[in-house]
């Protein structure tokens, strides 16, 4: 007998008898690609979501990206790690849960991608979003304001407490800045803007330029690397500096962190980062784990940063402020970012705990 031959034939004969699905129809190929796109844009910008598996898989394989100007990294993370977390109370905000958006302790209707809340506004994104834009809803303390659509898909600033959000909007083929107050439920005001340089039209380029932040009075600070701007409702707009970090708390916490997202009265800032790719991992022994911290600081208070717990192998992502003392992180239970549970934590008593929802493990 040829033994060559007979594992040529059986080899043969396995892949004849294989059969290769066919393809998802190029609509729900479109569909997915849009929503994997929503769901990265929203989660670099520090907004808690369910995360794409792309998305999940790169943190997962990659770490962070080395910066040649970031401060030496950390002391290694300590050994005596929890294994398990307590169980506390359910999440005081609106969170998403398996796409459904529970505000209030009420489901909200359609599928969606991301929920974020300042001291009781706050506005979701339904996953309909396209190239330019996308549905999103304002609540303020659990009420529903309303729905709004071809709102551009760059992430809606929300101010220090809450009162006002700023958006992109197209009407027809006209672009504006709006500005909404959350005390009286209206429109503050709009502002004519170039579809090109703030609608994100055509071929990204150095003149686009991006929402940075929006203050408890109205007043938008926007721009990109060429020009900066500010804008107050029934002013006329200014033209500042280039400011690449309008709107971050750039200076007061590591260079090296990240998204950092204050609290409420703006006392603490608190990140994660994720530390994956920075030690040896994956041995035959020994699978790949998730090394994310999760930390916190008084801004320009190096020395009043801490680190707050989770146990081994959590794979957290993302910052929301319940109150000016706790916050939520959304913690993903698989690399594909389908199951995920949300976990407390509080800069007062300096550890973490479980936010049970109705399907939380």
């Amino acid at each position: 007998m040829n033994l060559d031959q007979t594992l040529t034939d059986e080899l043969r004969t396995v892949a004849t008898e294989l059969r290769t699905p066919p393809p998802p129809p190029a609509a729900e190929l479109v569909r997915l690609a849009e929503r994997q796109r929503t769901r990265a844009r929203l989660r670099a910008a520090g907004i808690a979501v369910v995360a794409a598996a792309a998305v999940v898989t790169a943190l997962a394989l990659g770490g962070q990206l080395g910066k040649p100007d970031a401060a030496p990294s950390p002391a290694p993370r300590p050994t005596d790690l929890p294994t398990a977390l307590p169980t506390g109370d359910p999440p005081a905000i609106p969170f998403i849960e398996n796409d459904r958006l529970h505000v209030a302790g009420r489901v909200q209707p359609g599928s969606w991608v991301a929920v974020q809340t300042r001291e009781g506004s706050s506005v979701a994104y339904l996953d309909d979003a396209n190239d330019l834009t996308q549905t999103i809803a304002l609540f303020d303390d659990g009420d529903p304001l309303g729905r709004f659509t071809d709102v551009s898909t760059q992430v809606v600033v929300l101010s220090p407490h809450g009162a006002r959000a700023a958006w992109v909007e197209r009407d027809g083929s006209r672009w504006f800045l709006v500005v909404y107050d959350f005390q009286t439920h209206r429109e503050q005001g709009r502002l004519a803007v170039d579809a090109r340089t703030m609608g994100h039209v055509g071929v990204e380029n150095e003149g686009w330029e991006s929402l940075g932040s929006v203050d408890d009075t109205g007043t938008v600070r926007w721009g990109g690397v060429l020009q900066g701007h500010v804008w107050t409702p029934d002013g006329e707009p200014q033209d500042t500096a280039p400011d690449a970090d309008a709107g971050t708390p750039s200076g007061r916490f590591p260079v090296d962190e990240g998204v950092v997202s204050l609290s409420p009265d703006g006392a603490w800032g608190a990140w994660t980062v994720d530390r994956t790719g920075d030690r040896p991992q994956g041995t035959t022994d020994t699978p790949d784990q998730y090394d994310v911290e999760v930390a916190a600081q008084r801004p320009g208070q190096p020395g009043t940063r801490i680190r707050l717990p989770l146990p081994r192998d959590s794979n957290a992502s993302g910052i929301d402020w319940e109150t000016t003392g706790t916050f939520l992180v959304t913690v993903f239970d698989d690399p594909t970012g389908v199951s995920w549970h949300y976990v407390r934590c509080s800069v007062v008593t300096r550890d973490c705990e479980l936010a049970p929802t109705s399907e939380a493990p």
